[in-house]
């Protein structure tokens, strides 16, 4: 089958607070302070857990697994304080080093201890912003279900739990797309946990659904979030009667986060009725359960909006006055610049690693700066996207991924504020996320970003051809590569097409500057059209690059020579099975001359 499709690389860019808790699913119940059964609860448990580490200070052996459970239960009550995370995240920490010495000796009792306290830790540590810490907690946990739950099926439900956890972690530092894959996890562990006939199971299932709502209007794809929403909302409504307060939580956070979705993509007036839901929503729980209220007033807040005295959903921004911008360090921005183009320079010439040091080094100045001068925001873009190339070049594709992930994300929180800016990195950012997402081999999820890069150059190419086509025809060719590497080939042809077109009229305006473009995209329609079995057709395309290789070709270092000659190879052999002997030594003729080329520099 055809292969070694030639993409057209990214170009590298030059420059020209702690978060809170943000899934559906984070606006479920958790005791009111001030409710007496709950601080009964907790006052008993910390009795209780004094009393065991006494026990077991004169006798550990004997009194280890009721000192672990204390230390458990104690951890989970104290997460139900905001003011007592820190206390709640200390206590977990010990109930996980004592469920560790108990599963040394017998694991399958005490390895889910382990796990529960470990994913208990990462809720409560994420909840006081340690991003970072709360996802390798949550990373541990999970693994640690997976292997449970192959063994004991009665584990699914907080593997799902846990998958959805670090989701949300993940979502938080950026990383959206890894984000997406744990919560499509949990979304299909809990559709397979529902009965039914009971109904057993679909609350948690909605939960699930909401959380993967959330993340994809984060990523941009309203339409999809609104569909899941939309079935979280159904499964809600439909145990509205029998409602209890969790379930009146779940059903006003879905309900909030649709409309959020839609303001997202400008969709105003779809956004409305869900508006007008949540806001009824919100007055109910309000009168049955008041400790709610500073709950959902912070979820609406981080969505976007606040009740005003009447009872209405309010967009915020709109009536209050801007604050004063704080006065920018240009020492920074000079230092995060310098940085980025030295950095860049090094990966170029071949110094992988330390370019790559020196970008990550524009990255962390950068991410600090940002802070008080958002400003900043373009350069530290332009940071991520480079150390996405450099890592890749060097072969550390997780990481590579992680910048490129960042950077879309950071394009997309603050496009409104610089959309002339911003648009163009996020155009050229989404197909870089799409490169990465393929060299770790998750072509399905590689088409979306993809896409949306494509259409963002189409959308910047009107308004100014001269600047965009090139990039356009480059993003299409990449377009049509992630289709094809998700078995969608007919709409990879299609891409591949368009790209053709826009190429032919580059090269008119200027051959030297553009005919490997041309090259490229012409081998690349020969293999599509080898992958729908049009084998008839095969010959021109190949041949017109083959021809075209016979003048003095200029290649980008960001071309990539070696698949081109491997494709051009792959065609000769092609067009010799079908008895096209004349093209096909043309063609070998014209891939054996790019193999005594010297590779250019990684680009």
């Amino acid at each position: 089958m055809p292969h070694g499709d030639i993409e057209q690389q990214e170009h590298e860019r030059r420059p020209g607070e702690g978060t809170s808790e943000s899934r559906a699913s984070h606006a479920e119940y958790r005791p009111d302070p001030s409710e007496v059964a709950y601080e009964r609860d907790l006052a008993q448990a910390e009795r209780v857990l004094d009393e065991q580490r006494r026990l077991a200070a004169a006798d550990s052996f004997r009194h280890l697994p009721g000192l672990a459970h204390a230390s458990a239960e104690a951890a989970r009550l104290l997460a139900g304080h905001p003011r007592r995370y820190e206390e709640s995240a200390g206590v977990y920490a010990e109930a996980v080093v004592l469920y560790r010495r108990l599963a040394a000796a017998e694991p399958r009792l005490y390895l889910p201890g382990v796990a529960k306290n470990l994913y208990g830790r990462s809720v409560v540590v994420g909840m006081l912003g340690r991003r970072a810490e709360a996802r390798d907690l949550a990373r541990e946990a999970v693994e640690l279900y997976r292997g449970l739950a192959e063994r004991e099926p009665d584990c699914l439900p907080e593997l799902a739990d846990a998958a959805r956890g670090l989701g949300g972690q993940l979502a938080e530092l950026g990383r959206h797309h890894e984000a997406l894959e744990l919560m499509r996890e949990a979304v299909a562990i809990r559709r397979g946990l529902v009965r039914p006939a009971t109904g057993s199971g679909r609350a948690e299932l909605d939960s699930a659904l909401g959380d993967l709502g959330v993340a994809l209007a984060e990523t941009g794809r309203a339409d999809e979030a609104v569909a899941v929403l939309d079935e979280a909302l159904a499964g809600c409504r439909a145990r509205a009667v029998a409602a209890t307060v969790t379930d009146r939580g779940l059903h006003w956070a879905v309900a909030v986060a649709a409309a959020d979705a839609l303001t997202r993509a400008g969709r105003m007036r779809e956004a409305a009725p869900y508006l007008t839901e949540a806001v009824a929503l919100h007055r109910e729980l309000a009168r049955i359960s008041p400790g709610y209220i500073a709950l959902m007033d912070d979820v609406m807040g981080r969505h976007g909006y606040r009740l005003t005295p009447a009872g209405r959903a309010e967009r915020l921004g709109g009536p209050h006055p801007p604050s004063a911008p704080p006065t920018p360090d240009l020492a920074l921005r000079e230092r995060v610049a310098r940085l980025n183009d030295d950095g860049l320079a090094l990966a170029r010439s071949g110094s992988l690693d330390l370019g790559a040091g020196l970008l990550g080094d524009a990255v962390r100045l950068g991410r600090e700066g940002l802070k008080t001068d958002p400003d900043l925001v373009p350069a530290l873009v332009l940071a991520l996207g480079n150390l996405a190339l450099a890592t890749a070049w060097a072969g550390r594709r997780t990481e590579a991924l992680e910048a490129a992930d960042e950077a879309v994300d950071l394009c997309r929180r603050h496009l409104a504020t610089r959309p002339d800016v911003l648009r163009p990195l996020l155009a050229a950012g989404l197909d870089s996320l799409g490169n990465r997402l393929a060299a770790l081999g998750r072509h399905a999820d590689a088409v979306a970003p993809a896409a949306e890069s494509a259409a963002l150059h189409r959308q910047l190419a009107s308004v100014d051809p001269r600047a965009y086509e090139g990039e356009l025809a480059r993003v299409l060719n990449n377009l049509s590569i992630r289709l094809c590497d998700a078995d969608r080939h007919e709409e990879a042809l299609e891409a591949t097409r368009e790209a053709l077109d826009l190429h032919r009229g580059l090269y008119r305006a200027d051959p030297g500057e553009h005919r490997a473009g041309l090259v490229h995209v012409l081998a690349n329609l020969a293999l599509r059209l080898a992958r729908v079995g049009r084998h008839d057709e095969v010959a021109a395309p190949a041949l017109e690059a083959a021809d075209l290789l016979g003048e003095p070709t200029r290649f980008e270092p960001r071309d990539d020579v070696a698949a081109l000659t491997e494709s051009l190879g792959w065609l000769a052999g092609h067009l010799k099975r079908h008895g096209r002997r004349h093209e096909a030594r043309a063609v070998g003729r014209a891939a054996d001359g790019l193999r005594t080329r010297k590779p250019p520099r990684p680009g």
